[in-house]
């Protein structure tokens, strides 16, 4: 599933390639993903006026324009691609975008989505964040500077584990399963600790660690284990720097003990239990 460092660097895509044109149609090849499409409400929205930027909160990315916003979110296999035909060249081609390059030459943005599990919306007008994607939404990970902080003032008395915390999108948005593993580990916070039981320099080394891992994630295009590509087709290239996520009976890269694999909330956790020692 793309997570937000996947998310941002295909919104900076998309602001470097799309923003400043003109949407001149849309196709869509089926009526619903996740949800039903508002196709015309989207063509509302979009239709012969320029495309302002593209932004992102949390997972979601929105295409705006003076009329409104397209919200697009991704799920679990979702991708955009630039093309430079409207004729869809992937399987599972759910809409097209055709904008003009320049008076000549047109450029297409194509959403894809094997397992339908994505979304395309649209907003009338400003986004407000009281819209029905965002109202539950909690913070923006790199919007923060005393990120630990904040963790601290919301998990305090909290009993549930810190890896499930950390992935709590009402808590703190786009720590998924693989950055919770990784930013744990760079805090050497063991993900089964409760979150109260942790002291305020716990959670600050947290909430430092999974700025510095996502910002890493996302200098380097993001993490691909199987089907994440950006804008241009192109994998993400932090999978080469996982240090304990994906990595169980191999040994730490900092003590050399093996990495442990368990299961929290039917996902999978990876740490090292010398440098993560549960904190009682």
């Amino acid at each position: 599933m793309p997570e937000l460092p996947e998310v941002e660097t295909i919104t900076k895509g998309l602001n470097l390639k799309f923003s400043g044109k003109t949407c001149t149609k849309i196709v869509f090849h089926r009526k619903d993903l996740r949800y039903p499409i508002p196709q015309q409400t989207i063509r509302s929205c979009c239709l012969e006026t320029p495309i302002l930027s593209f932004k992102r909160r949390a997972k979601y990315i929105l295409m705006e324009t003076q009329k409104g916003s397209i919200v697009f979110h991704l799920g679990m296999t979702g991708s955009i691609h630039q093309e430079v035909s409207s004729v869809p060249l992937r399987p599972h081609t759910h809409a097209v975008f055709s904008f003009y390059e320049n008076k000549q030459k047109k450029v297409y943005l194509h959403y894809v989505d094997p397992r339908r599990f994505g979304l395309i919306s649209a907003i009338k007008g400003a986004v407000t964040g009281k819209e029905k994607y965002f109202q539950d939404l909690g913070l923006e990970p790199l919007e923060h500077k005393n990120l630990g902080k904040k963790l601290m003032q919301l998990g305090a008395h909290k009993k549930q584990a810190i890896k499930k915390f950390i992935m709590d999108s009402k808590i703190i948005v786009g720590v998924g399963n693989i950055y919770a593993s990784e930013s744990l580990y760079e805090a050497r916070v063991h993900p089964e600790t409760p979150a109260g039981n942790l002291k305020n320099k716990h959670f600050i080394a947290i909430g430092l660690a999974i700025q510095k891992i996502l910002r890493k994630a996302i200098k380097d295009g993001g993490t691909t284990l199987k089907d994440y590509v950006n804008t241009d087709g192109k994998p993400g290239y932090f999978k080469q720097k996982l240090k304990v996520y994906d990595r169980e009976q191999q040994p730490c890269l900092t003590c050399k003990q093996k990495i442990v694999r368990l299961v929290q909330g039917g996902r999978s956790t990876f740490f090292c239990p010398y440098c993560q020692k549960e904190k009682k």
